[in-house]
């Protein structure tokens, strides 16, 4: 039995690569890229980079871009579909975003949400198809720095903590659900065992987050307490003022950038209630945030 690991260079991927090679010693993990040197070598734009063992079975883990995902096995299984008869299962992560984005109204997130509503259907077409098992991960926001791989959520929170004396934000906040990057990579381990040991059904979608729900401005608090003591982040002050005059004050912005408008607008919006981590592994509930690799030395 073959795992082959997309996205590895991700703080998911190098997560996922180690649990996994904890959790299942005997199965062999290979880990795709086409950055790394040390991974083996597939580029998501040209399938014929993709040249799985013939003899083995095998299951797919991708947390990859999902939509240069789908297309890549969409294009194996219209060129070259025997490749694909030893593929077992499929683990692919998309984003809450096909439920927080299907309503917005500038082009980069609708362009977003069809891109993940497409791929995840051709997915879903081509899991009935091959008659293998499919499970689709939609997590909410992702933080978490694994070795030399970081971020782009907590860091960029954590670089404008660093860079503005204060941040001004509305004195109404919304929920957010955060999810650590080594629980994901866990949730996608469960899901490999539960695929070996066919307690899953044929098709999964899991819209999952972190075990906490807290809102914006309680993230921004416990980050910049957490980080504090280290980076010096006492020193940025956080303002609050009404909502109204938040979003008075941010309607030039609308001019220059919709999508930068709309982000700053969900400051104020409930991206919370989805599965919680601790639900899925049945376990205790975990505080945020975790730290780099923390979970991974349990």
């Amino acid at each position: 039995m073959i795992i082959y690991l997309f996205g590895a260079t991700t703080p998911t991927g190098l997560a996922f690569e180690i649990l996994c090679k904890e959790k299942f010693p005997h199965i062999k993990l290979v880990s795709i890229s086409r950055k790394s040197k040390n991974s083996y070598f597939v580029d998501l734009d040209d399938p014929n980079t993709f040249k799985p063992n013939s003899k083995e079975k095998f299951f797919i883990v991708s947390f990859s871009p999902i939509w240069k995902f789908a297309s890549f096995l969409d294009s194996i299984f219209l060129r070259k579909s025997f490749i694909l008869k030893n593929l077992n299962g499929i683990i692919t992560c998309s984003s809450s975003s096909i439920y927080t984005k299907k309503f917005s109204f500038n082009k980069f997130d609708k362009n977003l949400y069809q891109n993940l509503n497409n791929s995840e259907s051709k997915l879903i077409k081509l899991s009935k198809t091959l008659k293998i098992s499919l499970c689709i991960l939609e997590p909410t926001l992702i933080y978490g720095n694994i070795g030399s791989y970081k971020d782009n959520n907590i860091n960029l929170i954590l670089s404008l903590i660093r860079f503005f004396p204060f941040l001004i934000i509305p004195s109404r906040s919304g929920l957010r659900q955060p999810i650590h990057c080594s629980q994901l990579a866990t949730v996608a381990i469960k899901k490999i065992e539960d695929f070996l040991n066919n307690n899953n059904e044929n098709f999964s979608k899991l819209a999952i987050g972190g075990d906490k729900i807290i809102n914006f401005e309680e993230m921004l608090y416990l980050i910049q307490s957490k980080y504090s003591q280290k980076n010096k982040l006492s020193r940025c002050f956080i303002i609050k003022i009404p909502n109204r005059i938040f979003y008075f004050v941010l309607s030039p912005i609308v001019i220059l950038s919709p999508k930068l408008y709309e982000s700053l607008l969900r400051i104020n919006a409930d991206l919370s209630g989805f599965i919680k981590v601790s639900n899925i592994l049945n376990i205790k509930e975990e505080d945020f945030p975790l730290q780099n690799d923390n979970l991974l030395k349990k």
